[in-house]
Parts: C-alpha cells; sequence; structure tokens
C-alpha cells in the first residue's frame, strides 16, 4: 500500500470528505492527486493531517508497502531496454499488460505504458495504425513528464 492508499483508506474510515481530510493545509484537488499517486506529499503535511485526526503514526506507517515504486519503476524501464535491444516483443507484450494492472497510475508507469506501446508498435510496424486517441494521450504523458531520465529519451528517441 502506498502513502496516497493509506491515506484514501483512513479517510473513508473516518467517514471523512477529501477536504475534511487536509483540514485547510493543502487544496482537495492537490490532496485528491496524492491519494491517487499522481504527487507525493511533504513529510510535514502528512505528520499534520495524521495528527489532526489522531490517527497513530506508527501504526499508519506499517500499512506502507516496503516496496518502493521508484525502483519498481527503473526495473520495468531495465526490462523494455532489455526487449528492446534483443527484439523481444513478446516480453514488451508482458510488461505492458503489467503495467495496465498495476495501481495507483503514477506518471511514471503511464510514461513506461507509452514507451511499451510504442515498442511494440515499432516491432510490428504498426506505428501508422495507432488510433489518434492513443496518439494524444502518449503525446500528453510525454509533454507532461518533468523528470526525465536518460533511458526515457533514449526509448521515446528510437
Amino acid at each position: 500500500m502506498t502513502i496516497g492508499e493509506a491515506l484514501k483508506a483512513e479517510r473513508k474510515r473516518l467517514g471523512l470528505s477529501q477536504s475534511q481530510m487536509t483540514g485547510n493545509l493543502i487544496t482537495k484537488s492537490h490532496y485528491s492527486k496524492i491519494e491517487r499517486g499522481l504527487f507525493d506529499i511533504r513529510t510535514n503535511d502528512l505528520l499534520t493531517i495524521l495528527n489532526l485526526h489522531n490517527i497513530d503514526v506508527v501504526e499508519f506507517f506499517k500499512k506502507i508497502s516496503v516496496t518502493n515504486q521508484e525502483e519498481n519503476t527503473k526495473a520495468y524501464l531495465a526490462q523494455l531496454h532489455a526487449a528492446y535491444y534483443t527484439r523481444n516483443i513478446e516480453k514488451i507484450e508482458q510488461i505492458s499488460n503489467k503495467l495496465k494492472n498495476k495501481q495507483p497510475k503514477t506518471l511514471e508507469l503511464k510514461n513506461l505504458e507509452a514507451q511499451a506501446s510504442l515498442l511494440k508498435a515499432y516491432f510490428t510496424n504498426s506505428i501508422d495504425t495507432l488510433s489518434d486517441k492513443l496518439k494524444e494521450n502518449i503525446k500528453r504523458i510525454i509533454f507532461s513528464n518533468d523528470k526525465w531520465q536518460v533511458e526515457d529519451l533514449r526509448l521515446f528517441a528510437i
């Protein structure tokens, strides 16, 4: 469970709206994106929210998954690179399916999904057959990412 998922579970358990949960500390829009895993929350803000609702900090953090999503993202990116260099379309398809089932859908996961879609289309000579909707979605994801890594750009450049 991520911090956002744990916050959402606590909010639901307490029967609070997102605005009530934040106590005017952060905007409802920002908090919503935290729950969905799109934004991170500052430590001070998290602790303030937990204290505001008498949520035991130790118990809260016991719910948080010990797996680091950033490490998972790097692992998927490495797998995509390996699949590209070995021209392994089946592996790209497997990675793509795993990414589609991952929750929450962070920008990094959406970015990886877009890369997998493009690689699959590249190897099957079907880039021209991608739907306009998918192409627009991929463009939106590409241009909304402000944390580019060399590895990300290398796959998109191909």
